[in-house]
C-alpha cells in the first residue's frame, strides 16, 4: 500500500509560480465561462421561445 500523503511530489509540483499560472488560468476560465452563461440566459427573458417575423404575425391576426 503507498501513503500519498507523505511520497515525494512530482517536479512539475515544486514549481510554485507554474502551480499558481495554472490555478489562476483555471480561475479565469471559470469565471468567463460562468458570466458568458449568464449573458446567455439574459439574451433569451422570453423563455427561449424563437422570435417570429413580425410579417408572418400580422398575416396571422387579420
Amino acid at each position: 500500500m503507498t501513503n500519498y500523503v507523505t511520497a515525494e511530489l512530482p517536479k512539475w509540483a515544486e514549481n510554485t509560480v507554474l502551480v499558481w499560472s495554472v490555478f489562476g488560468v483555471l480561475a479565469v476560465v471559470s469565471l468567463g465561462l460562468f458570466f458568458w452563461e449568464r449573458r446567455l440566459a439574459a439574451g433569451a427573458p422570453d423563455g427561449g421561445v424563437r422570435p417570429v417575423p413580425l410579417g408572418r404575425i400580422a398575416v396571422g391576426g387579420h
